[in-house]
């Protein structure tokens, strides 16, 4: 039983977000939201030189790598412990 609420818990870790916002940021959707008007947002953009912009790419795509392989490593988790838990579960209810 313990191994089934541990995958629950895993999965559930999976799906729970990891948000870190940067009011002011241009590229993670959460903090896109937070301009008010869509001409805000661009004028935000605009503001940016290209190394700037590509070095601020870059970091999000870095720090999105670090989520991911988070993720994936609660994923897997989960699943071995689903795995246990369910032939755990068959061989007690075998043995009655």
């Amino acid at each position: 039983m313990l191994a089934l609420v541990g995958a629950a818990v895993s999965a559930f870790s999976v799906i729970f977000p990891r948000i870190r916002r940067q009011p002011g940021g241009i590229l993670f959707w959460g903090d896109i939201t937070g301009y008010a008007e869509r001409r805000d947002y661009l004028a935000r953009v605009a503001q940016e030189r290209s190394e700037e912009l590509a070095e601020t790419k870059l970091g999000y795509c870095h720090d999105l790598s670090g989520i991911c392989a988070a993720k994936f490593r609660m994923l897997r988790l989960s699943m071995i412990l689903a795995a246990a838990g369910l032939v755990l579960f068959l061989v007690y209810t075998a043995l009655g």
